[in-house]
């Protein structure tokens, strides 16, 4: 028997399926990083207390901002992640795909989306509410502690990935400015002389004198 959506997330976007419709989607994602860390026994009973939907192409799921009380997990397609830079300009961060987990500190507090998420393509998406997160808590700790530590693994390694990312990014934009010093260098050298060097033992104001032939 399906279980009845839980309010507290509100209303979700796409239209809402029964695991059932999903249930092999749900098995493929597993293997390819969704839940891949949970026992059998542990995912099925994280499952029970999910809502799911099929959600089609170019659809924002949520924007930065936006309450955040629901964690989505991708059991199918591909979403495109943004978030805003300091210059209010906005940022592709990236592209998550089936198996990924994106929200998730939304089930330990509620606060406000640091990023906006948009369908790539037509997704099968999974939901799991603080408010039912707080229910399985009680229900079953000791699968709620495994999935947070499956949480915090993740977030982990999102972190690790990030901070990569931005040293290969300075690495980059130091190499990059280094390049351009040099070439201005050599441009503004062969457009106005470089300077000879002197001749050896020669001072300089002998240099730029033509000597006069002696009588």
């Amino acid at each position: 028997m399906e279980r009845e959506a839980s309010p507290s997330a509100g209303p979700l976007p796409g239209s809402a399926v029964a695991r059932a419709a999903i249930e092999p989607l749900l098995q493929s994602a597993r293997r390819n990083g969704l839940f891949s860390m949970l026992s059998e026994s542990d995912a099925e009973i994280v499952f029970s207390v999910c809502r799911f939907s099929f959600v089609e192409k170019d659809v924002q799921l949520f924007g930065v901002g936006d309450r955040a009380d629901y964690l989505l997990f991708i059991a199918d397609g591909r979403v495109n992640v943004w978030c805003n830079a300091a210059n209010r300009q906005v940022l592709h961060v990236g592209m998550a795909s089936a198996g990924a987990i994106l929200g998730e500190s939304a089930i330990t507090v509620i606060g406000q989306r640091s990023a906006a998420v948009t369908t790539a393509a037509r997704c099968a998406l999974g939901y799991l509410s603080h408010e039912d997160f707080s229910r399985l808590w009680t229900t079953h700790p000791e699968t709620a502690l495994r999935f947070l530590v499956m949480m915090f693994n993740e977030v982990t390694k999102r972190m690790h990935a990030m901070v990569k990312q931005l040293t290969e990014a300075t690495q980059v934009q130091a190499a990059a400015k280094t390049s351009q010093e040099l070439l201005s260098k050599v441009l503004f050298d062969r457009r106005v002389g470089a300077p000879r060097p002197p001749s050896e033992g020669a001072p300089p104001f002998e240099r730029r004198q033509n000597p006069k032939p002696e009588q």
